[in-house]
């Protein structure tokens, strides 16, 4: 919509129709997906978070990056390690999950579970690094 129909959309209908215009611009540019899964699918109150969060779907995007990195430089390894990797992958998601149980209050307060997601998917960050460097550099 260009800014001439936006502002003529505002004169000839007034102060509803400037509501829904906003609330339909303000709509159609925002993301829908964090890197690792479809937003307009998540199920849990955690990943609705990641979704609304951008900084959690950012951290989620490079988790899903470096956990796709790490099985590609494991790909030639022992399959102990892939499957290592992939349980440690599992245990990691079920860890995050719990941050939920971190909301507290009436009406819900969600700071300590956002901090504890941007703990733990930070931890993660790292942890995925480390197994890529130490694989690059032949360890």
């Amino acid at each position: 919509m260009s800014a001439r129909e936006f502002a003529s959309l505002i004169g000839s209908r007034g102060a509803p129709a400037f509501a829904l215009a906003v609330l339909l611009l303000a709509s159609s540019g925002g993301p829908t997906r964090a890197a690792s899964f479809d937003c307009r699918r998540a199920k849990t109150d955690i990943e609705k978070e990641i979704c609304g969060l951008p900084e959690l779907s950012a951290l989620d995007g490079r988790i899903a990056q470096l956990y796709g990195a790490a099985l590609k430089v494991l790909k030639g390894a022992n399959p102990g390690e892939i499957a290592r990797l992939q349980k440690d992958q599992v245990v990691w998601l079920s860890t995050r999950n719990d941050c939920y149980g971190m909301i507290h209050g009436d009406p819900e307060i969600w700071a300590d579970v956002n901090m504890c997601l941007q703990e733990t998917m930070t931890a993660r960050v790292g942890a995925l690094q480390k197994i890529i460097a130490a694989k690059s550099l032949g360890e």
